[in-house]
């Protein structure tokens, strides 16, 4: 069984690429509005109500699918790396799978380097994980160069990155310019479906 997780902050595409996983592979997806949705019908999202009942409904869906004859299932959520409460929850999605013999693990998200190490002591060494920034790395390297269209890297250019987002431009700019050491002025929202 595969166990895709897909971590990010809000609003940059997490849904969009389990949807499009889900298009070329035989896995379901279980985004992280699916229970949010529901249960904000109900319970306000502060409460700790809701929370509680959040954590329960999904641990149930993850035991459940588990013990299942499903290929895998992909999960995508946020996750602040510096909550221990944030690496309990995931380490409990990770446990349920390690203790139905899942076999890999992708873990698509940004912050990869940092959580390679606990997942590798969590899971252990039968279990194969997947860096897909890596091997997507790797790939726009070499179309790059197919193209003849790569840097050489000795460009002066004023600002010479450019960001195109799938959602909510203005909130990727917000977040990139929180954590990088140089200032985002451009972030685009592009079509995704057009390509």
């Amino acid at each position: 069984m595969k166990f895709i997780i897909i971590t990010g902050p809000q609003a940059v595409g997490k849904m969009t690429v389990g949807q499009e996983l889900v298009k070329i592979t035989n896995l379901k997806l279980l985004h992280n509005h699916m229970t949010i949705e529901v249960l904000t019908k109900i319970f306000d999202y502060s409460r700790d109500s809701f929370r509680k009942l959040n954590e329960e409904f999904r641990m149930q869906i993850f035991k459940e699918f588990a013990k299942s004859e499903e290929e895998g299932i992909i999960f995508t959520t946020t996750w602040d790396f510096d909550d221990k409460e944030e690496w309990n929850r995931i380490y409990k999605y990770i446990q349920i799978f390690k203790d139905n013999n899942v076999d890999t693990i992708i873990l698509g998200c940004t912050h990869y380097p940092l959580i390679r190490s606990t997942i590798r002591e969590v899971m252990g060494q039968n279990v194969r994980l997947v860096n897909p920034a890596y091997e997507t790395a790797l790939q726009l390297k070499a179309l790059l160069a197919e193209l003849d269209i790569s840097s050489s890297g000795t460009g002066e250019e004023e600002f010479p990155y450019r960001f195109y987002v799938s959602d909510l431009a203005d909130e990727f700019k917000d977040f990139a310019n929180s954590i990088l050491p140089y200032d985002v002025s451009m972030a685009k929202k592009i079509d995704i479906e057009k390509y």
